[in-house]
Order: C-alpha cells, then sequence, then structure tokens
C-alpha cells in the first residue's frame, strides 16, 4: 500500500486539507473505497448506515439569496377636484331716489359686500377642505402600498432566513456523520502505518526476499535445534 499522505507526520496528517486528501487513496472518503479490504475500516463502530448515507450524499446547496421584490409602481395622482366657479356678483342696489337716506344706503353697501366677501371665503375654505381630504386619502392608498411591500420583503426575509437556518443544521449533521466516520478510519490506518510502516514500503520483490530470508532463518534454527536433540 503505497499512500504519500500517510507518509507525512502524524501532526501534519491530522490537519490535512480536503483538496490535498483528493490525491490519497488512504485519505478522506476513498478510504472506505480504495483501502476498505484493510482490517478495520468499515468497522460499524464508525461505519454505520447514517455515515454511509452521508457519504453518498453530495454537499447539501446552499440556498440562493432571494431576489429583492421590484419597488411598487407609484400610485396614478388622483383627480384634481374642480375649482370653485366664482360666484356671481351681487345685484346692484337701486339707485337712491332720496340724498336723506344715504347713509342708510351706503349701510346696505357695505353690508352687501360683506356678504359677498363671506360667501367667497366660504367656497375657498370648502375647496381647500376638499382638496386637504383628497391628499389625504393619498397619502393613505401611499402608506398602505409601502406597508404590503415592506410586509412582502420582510416575509421573503424570514423565508430565506429559516431556509438558511435548514440548510446549516442540514450541513452541520453531513460534516459531523462524514467526518466522525474518516476520522475515525483514517486514524485506525494511521496508527497502523505509524507502528509498523515499514510492512507497507517497498517492491514486492523485496517483501519475497525479506519473507525468504525469515523463512531460511527459521528453517536453520529448526535444523539446529533438531540436531541438538540427535545429539542429546
Amino acid at each position: 500500500m503505497e499512500d504519500p499522505c500517510l507518509s507525512f507526520p502524524k501532526s501534519d496528517r491530522q490537519h490535512l486539507p480536503d483538496v490535498l486528501k483528493e490525491d490519497c487513496a488512504c485519505m478522506g472518503e476513498s478510504i472506505f473505497s480504495d483501502c476498505a479490504d484493510f482490517p478495520g475500516i468499515l468497522s460499524p463502530d464508525f461505519y454505520d448506515d447514517i455515515a454511509k448515507e452521508k457519504l453518498a450524499m453530495p454537499d447539501p446547496v446552499e440556498p440562493p439569496q432571494p431576489t429583492a421584490y421590484a419597488y411598487p409602481t407609484a400610485l396614478p395622482s388622483l383627480t384634481p377636484i374642480f375649482t370653485p366657479t366664482p360666484l356671481p356678483s351681487p345685484t346692484p342696489l337701486p339707485t337712491l331716489a332720496d340724498p336723506r337716506e344715504m347713509e342708510a344706503y351706503l349701510d346696505d353697501q357695505r353690508a352687501q359686500g360683506q356678504e359677498q366677501q363671506d360667501a367667497i371665503m366660504d367656497q375657498f375654505e370648502e375647496y381647500r377642505l376638499d382638496s386637504q381630504d383628497q391628499g389625504q386619502v393619498y397619502a393613505d392608498l401611499m402608506d398602505a402600498q409601502g406597508d404590503e411591500y415592506a410586509d412582502l420583503r420582510q416575509e421573503q426575509a424570514d423565508e430565506y432566513t429559516d431556509a438558511m437556518q435548514d440548510y446549516g443544521d442540514e450541513r452541520a449533521d453531513w460534516v459531523k456523520n462524514r467526518e466522525k466516520a474518516i476520522n475515525s478510519a483514517e486514524s485506525l490506518l494511521g496508527a497502523m502505518y505509524d507502528d509498523y510502516g515499514y510492512v507497507f514500503g517497498g517492491l514486492i520483490v523485496t517483501r519475497w526476499v525479506v519473507l525468504g530470508v525469515i523463512m531460511i532463518g527459521y528453517i536453520l534454527i529448526m535444523l539446529i535445534f533438531q540436531k541438538r536433540k540427535d545429539v542429546v
């Protein structure tokens, strides 16, 4: 088993980024396929059904940021209230026949003029109040439109917040179960490599030569003991 990642010091192996692990047969999630024959790698203590499910799942997709609703089109202006028609001029008083009644005549003229002025002011006040009421109606409509838009944006923001919360929980669970299985398998394999790394190195021919030397050594020892037993 040749894996360049296993030759790193133990402290470095434990902090290898996933990008580097992709080039290693017995690191990362590939350890359960490429090194599945190694004893203990598929232990149900950490490689259980949940771990298998999470390892088979792709990384959860982060929900896209929603596109803001277009600001509503401004309401059309209300039809202006018609400007009131000017009041007709008062009918002139009849020509004074007796000069001695001049003072009373002037009083009647002043009263008639004041009455006309009061009527004009009443007409203007009514027009002003109607215009003010119409302006308030339009302002209320604009406020209602703005409140409706604000409610839509808030609802959209709440939905996005909930989606992000669900995504965060799902991804945290995905990472936890995957990392638990991967780290356990890597630790098991790493411990074996740290203790018996020399067994995994070298060419097959070299291993057979070493095995042959060991076997010859055992045979020689057995012959020596057998010869000593025959002598005795």
